[in-house]
């Protein structure tokens, strides 16, 4: 509903952010009679806080996202702390949800969060379509886009440096724009696809994100459910015991909390 997030349930994201020390009872083995060993601490060795890298390797676990994400994004999502699916109120037959992404202070950029909006409409019938995405504002700290590369270009025979849009997973929060009804009619056929090729993927990547990987992070994190995608993926589809009936629910959601953090991205 409007003005709820979905997110991991207090418990384990305090756990992976490191404020919370897990206790025996927390970590509870499949198997009873398996014996866990702890690993011998390297003389020297900070103390590990937290769970590190919790966010980059759900993202990376999951083969929809994970080719969208470069060596150098890797440097700024390690600082990603939470994601948070924020579901739209119905305003008339408007529909959507908005996506939280939380990080630690870093030297990349100033936000404390980033935000990607979706917003839909229903038919009749209730069934959703997608409408139009927008982004968020990225305040990148001195020389550290990951959006762009500086490359040398020769103009009027000098090499100057100038800077070129480069891949990146940060490029998601500069989703392409809608085309009016009549800009799509006034494009050729191959500009069309590649419009609709590009507004498709912007989409896939958020309902992923809000369907599949929010509401079932660890199983994610551990590569469970990576296993088991790529298993379902073998008999033709998704099964309904990982995704349910392809509605996200907030009722059905085993981390969901109430929350009512601000839309706009906030500085840290």
């Amino acid at each position: 509903g409007e003005g709820r997030a979905s997110t991991l349930d207090d418990k384990v994201r305090d756990i992976v952010a490191g404020t919370y020390e897990p206790v025996d009872a927390d970590l509870a083995p499949e198997d009873d009679n398996d014996e866990t060993v702890d690993a011998p601490e390297e003389p020297g060795a900070e103390p590990v806080v937290g769970i590190p890298k919790y966010w980059l390797a759900v993202l990376q676990n999951c083969a929809d996202i994970e080719p969208h994400i470069t060596e150098k994004d890797e440097t700024l999502l390690v600082h990603l702390t939470d994601i948070r699916v924020k579901t739209l109120g119905a305003e008339g037959d408007k529909t959507g949800f908005e996506l939280h992404f939380f990080f630690a202070p870093n030297d990349i950029i100033e936000d404390a969060m980033l935000t990607k909006s979706y917003f839909t409409t229903r038919d009749e019938f209730g069934e959703e379509t997608f409408e139009s995405a927008a982004g968020c504002e990225i305040n990148w700290k001195a020389g550290k886009d990951l959006t762009v590369e500086i490359v040398e270009v020769t103009r009027r025979g000098k090499k100057v440096r100038t800077e070129k849009d480069c891949d990146s997973f940060f490029s998601f929060f500069y989703p392409p724009p809608t085309p009016s009804q009549d800009e799509m009619r006034a494009m050729d056929p191959e500009q069309l696809n590649e419009v609709q090729e590009k507004l498709s993927i912007d989409f896939e990547m958020g309902e992923v994100i809000r369907m599949r990987l929010v509401p079932r992070s660890r199983g994610w994190y551990t590569g469970e459910n990576a296993r088991l995608a790529m298993m379902n993926d073998d008999d033709g589809g998704f099964g309904e015991d990982m995704y349910g009936d392809g509605e996200y629910n907030e009722d059905d959601d085993e981390d969901y909390v109430d929350d009512g953090k601000p839309q706009k991205c906030a500085q840290q």
